[in-house]
């Protein structure tokens, strides 16, 4: 069983991970961020993902990455593939919503309705700004990321991570995997998006097994 420091620490990696992709996958990267990855700034989260066992899915996004960023455009094919990927018709996007998977192809379901009205209950909302229904995935994401840096009592630990992965389970895995067969089928100038969602769905899969360990 983890100490209160350990969990504390461990928690504060989960939440930054789940930030960082929930990130990638609500908008298109600036110039900013790209330029994050042509330094060692990145460094210390490959390392986190390389000691939980993902050094392979890790690699894959790093090369996919570098090849990337050899391209002059490279924000500009960025964002091409960001909406070949996720913002046209499923005939030739993968569409990064529960709804559409859960409920044979149909956007704005009924899960899509009981994710508002869990966001509600926990006094959230998905921001005006962010023009997608509330099931698309990086709500699931940021909402791990919030519920991770908010539960932080210890004394409650084992509850916090059985309900956390819970959610997980029924949450995202019911669905994540059919949404990552679809990007690995993506015709796609680069790579990136594809190892994106392939790590991502490993990690949660880490993730999940770390808390039911407890």
């Amino acid at each position: 069983m983890m100490k209160q420091e350990e969990w504390l620490a461990v928690n504060e990696q989960r939440a930054a991970i789940y930030q960082w992709f929930s990130a990638w996958f609500a908008l298109e990267q600036t110039q900013a961020q790209l330029d994050c990855y042509q330094s060692e700034g990145l460094n210390g989260l490959y390392e986190l993902f390389d000691q939980i066992g993902l050094a392979s899915e890790c690699t894959h996004f790093q090369k996919a990455m570098a090849t990337l960023l050899k391209d002059p455009d490279a924000v500009l094919e960025l964002s091409a593939d960001f909406a070949q990927h996720f913002l046209l018709d499923d005939k030739v996007s993968a569409l990064p919503y529960a709804s559409f998977y859960l409920e044979d192809g149909k956007l704005y379901g009924d899960i899509e309705t009981k994710m508002r009205e869990f966001l509600s209950e926990n006094k959230l909302s998905v921001s005006s700004e962010f023009k997608e229904p509330a099931d698309h995935l990086a709500v699931y994401l940021e909402l791990m990321a919030h519920w991770i840096q908010t539960e932080i009592n210890f004394s409650e630990h084992s509850r916090i991570n059985a309900e956390q992965a819970l959610f997980l389970t029924n949450g995202l895995l019911s669905w994540l995997p059919d949404f990552v067969a679809a990007s690995q089928k993506q015709k796609l100038k680069y790579d990136v998006y594809p190892a994106l969602t392939h790590l991502l769905l490993a990690f949660i899969r880490v993730d999940l097994l770390v808390l039911k360990e407890d």
